[in-house]
């Protein structure tokens, strides 16, 4: 095994020597005092909160204009992902506000699109549910050209009234992935809020990330499992939408 002087130590034994570790050099001050933790605990979730916080702990250098801009700034929500079958992790912070990141590093532009009272909800094909339609910026493209076209695309909707309501950090955990000609360890994406104007359903083209989009009313919200930072962005929008 990777530590050989603890050979035939039951799993659990050696993730509690290592975190123990680790807090000893205070690497993971900060997200432990954030939970409780206990020998008691079952060993697959003592695991999995311990790969978090090693995660966490393995944070790669930001950029020095990332680290700058972001110095004075708190996040709202923190979260963490797995993308690409679980190969590539990741941090996300969420930001409320209306300063934009260095814009070399924004990747995607999206929104939470509002109309007649009602909310855009996206049905992945992942089965899971979001309300930030959207995608990557193409070469010379500004934010609002990307975010008016990604909303075409992807729910056939011309919009109008953008007004951006922050932004969401995205940090590599794991090593840069071959062939990944994205910013790296940082990226991020800007949410605005936007009106949705005029339908055109012909317009819309089905992507592999989703399968269908409709509107719901305010009311319905609730019934959606939607992430934290979803959730956010979607109370920031209606707290403007008056």
């Amino acid at each position: 095994m990777e530590f050989g002087r603890f050979q035939g130590r039951r799993p659990s034994s050696l993730l509690r020597f290592r975190t123990r570790k680790l807090l000893r050099r205070g690497v993971l001050w900060r997200v432990c005092r954030q939970s409780s933790w206990s020998s008691s605990y079952p060993n697959q979730l003592f695991r999995h909160k311990f790969s978090q916080k090693i995660e966490l702990a393995r944070r790669r250098p930001m950029k020095p204009e990332i680290a700058s801009f972001l110095q004075e700034l708190e996040p709202t929500v923190e979260e963490s992902a797995a993308w690409r079958d679980g190969q590539m992790s990741l941090s996300i912070r969420t930001y409320l506000g209306s300063k934009s990141p260095p814009l070399e590093y924004v990747t995607s532009v999206r929104c939470v699109l509002l109309h007649k009272e009602a909310v855009l909800i996206v049905h992945s094909t992942d089965g899971t549910y979001h309300i930030l339609p959207g995608g990557r910026r193409e070469d010379n493209e500004s934010v609002e050209e990307t975010l008016r076209r990604e909303v075409l695309e992807e729910a056939g909707w011309t919009i109008k009234g953008e007004s951006l309501l922050g932004f969401m950090h995205f940090h590599h955990l794991s090593s840069k992935p071959e062939g990944y000609t994205y910013p790296y360890p940082d990226f991020f994406w800007l949410v605005f809020r936007a009106q949705a104007e005029t339908h055109l359903p012909h317009r819309r083209e089905f992507g592999e990330w989703e399968q269908d989009s409709a509107f719901h009313p305010y009311a319905k919200l609730a019934e959606f499992d939607l992430s934290p930072s979803n959730r956010l962005f979607l109370n920031a929008a209606l707290a403007t939408a008056h």
